[in-house]
């Protein structure tokens, strides 16, 4: 283990002055030091559980084992259920009191003690497996990003489309786990939510989108051209969310990682969603059309139509596609944190790089990890573990997660699903509606 210099990091540690806890940074002799050992790395090993939709053929050529057959599934409703409650340490206990028929290997020889050169030297912790880190987000605090983790880790394998507009299997949506209320308890969503309907929703760009050809309004109007009368969106794409988004979301502001990264801060806001964007789709509108002939010559006559849109009511919603790509223009694969079972540090450099990179219309790309890039002014190797301590204690050692680290895992195993996440929509009554007049529409009739 190279212990020659040590780097700083951040964790979450209690306020000294406050009952919550805040990023605290470690540094100097209280930092951390790499460590050089080709045995620790992060473990892709462990299976994810079946699919839901197993057939009784898998099912019965299953090794028999020797936890509850349910065992996962059952520990993961009682989390989501209790928490880490009393409720839950009584189901796990009974769980673990379960005696199912023991493999063969279970009783084979013990491993031999390691010999007295081998207890000198520093041993390798347990291996972390990237299909842990839904634990270690619980331990966290973080409930609902280890939701959204678990979900993709144990779903079927699928890649998102590049294309924004194309719509998602239904199995692929998730529109449970978070709240728009949830969302906006962050000081970095909320300030864009208020931005949203202060200003965002009645600038030239939402106007724009509502008008021009191929836009939310004049879209409607095509398919449905004579229509007078109140328009309840919701209503008329039956219920489904990705309908509404695609047809009547007119205006969109982001909520960046960077606004809180350049806080040095990380909340579970940023590990559920990562950079997301807040939407506001039209939800009732009164539409009012008139019809009348335009006679363009003594032989051509066209009937036109022209329409009047009051928008009284919106949604607004957050949205983001939950998936682990990175930006095809940069080399730089997105910096998630060092992980172990006992949650995650950050190391302040790889933050830093990530900061740099993110900015806005920012040129840089820097990693400052597994692999030199050319146009890296300062090139060192931070992609390796870390031990925050000394001595290689299992909870003491943290391992380095970027976005390439799941698409691996997923080229591995063939699973790890992208989905899409919405909250709950939220319909807000304009105090100053917004009017629009629409292009005519004339269609020749003689």
């Amino acid at each position: 283990m190279n212990t020659s210099k040590k780097r700083p990091y951040l964790k979450l540690a209690p306020h000294p002055l406050l009952f919550v806890k805040h990023w605290q940074q470690f540094d100097g002799e209280q930092g951390y030091t790499e460590i050089d050992d080709p045995h620790v790395v992060l473990a892709m090993q462990k299976a994810p559980p079946p699919l839901a939709q197993t057939t009784p053929s898998d099912a019965a050529n299953a090794p028999p084992q020797h936890k509850h057959p349910y065992h996962n599934e059952i520990l993961e409703y009682a989390k989501d259920k209790y928490g880490e409650g009393l409720r839950f340490a009584i189901i796990k206990g009974m769980l673990n009191m379960y005696q199912g028929e023991k493999p063969p290997s279970a009783a084979a020889a013990p491993s031999p003690a390691p010999s007295a050169d081998k207890q000198n030297q520093c041993q390798a912790p347990t291996p972390f497996d990237l299909l842990d880190i839904p634990e270690s987000m619980r331990a966290m605090g973080w409930p609902k990003a280890a939701k959204l983790a678990r979900r993709w880790l144990h779903g079927r394998e699928h890649i998102a489309s590049a294309d924004p507009t194309a719509r998602f299997d239904e199995d692929m949506i998730d529109t449970d786990t978070l709240s728009l209320s949830w969302v906006l308890g962050f000081n970095v969503a909320k300030w864009q939510y208020q931005k949203l309907l202060e200003t965002a929703i009645y600038n030239d760009a939402a106007k724009k989108e509502l008008r021009k050809s191929d836009g939310t309004l004049p879209n409607f109007m095509e398919r449905n051209r004579f229509f007078s009368g109140k328009l309840f969106t919701w209503n008329y794409c039956k219920g489904d969310i990705q309908e509404l988004h695609r047809q009547f979301h007119f205006q969109h502001i982001p909520v960046s990682t960077y606004d809180e990264m350049k806080n040095m801060n990380m909340s579970e806001l940023t590990a559920a969603l990562g950079n997301f964007n807040l939407y506001a789709a039209i939800a009732d509108a009164y539409i009012s059309t008139k019809r009348f002939n335009r006679y363009d010559s003594a032989t051509e006559v066209h009937l036109c139509t022209r329409s009047t849109v009051t928008i009284s009511h919106i949604y607004v919603y957050a949205k983001d596609s939950y998936s682990f790509t990175d930006d095809p223009m940069k080399h730089a694969s997105q910096y998630l944190g060092h992980w172990s079972r006992h949650g995650m540090v950050i190391s302040v450099l790889a933050f830093a790089a990530q900061f740099l990179t993110d900015r806005p219309k920012s040129t840089k790309d820097w990693e400052w990890g597994n692999t030199p890039i050319e146009s890296q002014v300062f090139v060192d190797d931070f992609g390796k573990p870390i031990d925050i301590a000394q001595g290689m204690q299992e909870r003491n050692v943290y391992y380095p997660v970027r976005n390439r680290d799941y698409r691996q895992w997923r080229a591995c195993h063939k699973r790890g699903g992208d989905f899409v996440v919405y909250t709950d929509l939220r319909r807000i009554k304009l105090t100053t509606p917004i009017v629009l007049q629409l292009e005519d529409v004339c269609q020749r009739t003689k």
